[in-house]
């Protein structure tokens, strides 16, 4: 679908305090990768969440992640963010994968062809960081059913 796009090199660190180099320390095989850029986009990175967690129980290797990502100037209160998002999330496993990247965001959305930060995005991301499926903005049933056909295939 997106021949050459890969997800672009960053880094992150995880509300459960891990510092990652994404994609490289996604663990799946396949990886739903929910991007969101601003914080009120939350409730619809919020409705592919049971999905999600469906797919994690039914494809064994799938794994799934949110990946806020948040323009490099508040890196310097990246604190403060982090911790507020810690604090709304009392499950480790959902700390654990949630990722907050601080990047130059032009740089970010050019590499993933995206002309604005405007919807979310949901990315199925291979090993290799190539992005083999993507649908933006809230969970649908024809993305589900694109998403479940992909997974499907193997």
């Amino acid at each position: 679908m997106d021949e050459g796009i890969r997800f672009p090199g960053v880094e992150g660190k995880s509300l459960a305090g891990s510092h990652l180099q994404l994609p490289g320390d996604l663990e799946g095989d396949p990886t739903l990768v929910l991007v969101a850029f601003h914080r009120q986009q939350q409730s619809d990175v919020d409705t592919w969440i049971p999905l999600a967690v469906a797919l994690t129980e039914e494809f064994p290797g799938f794994r799934s992640y949110e990946v806020p990502v948040i323009p490099q100037g508040y890196r310097l209160v990246s604190w403060f963010i982090d911790g507020g998002m810690r604090a709304g999330i009392p499950d480790p496993a959902i700390r654990s994968s949630t990722i907050t990247v601080y990047t130059d965001k032009a740089r970010f959305l050019a590499a993933l062809d995206l002309d604005d930060d405007h919807v979310i995005q949901a990315l199925l991301v291979a090993t290799d960081g190539t992005i083999t499926w993507r649908a933006a903005g809230p969970h649908s049933a024809e993305a589900e059913a694109e998403l479940r056909a992909i997974l499907a295939d193997g």
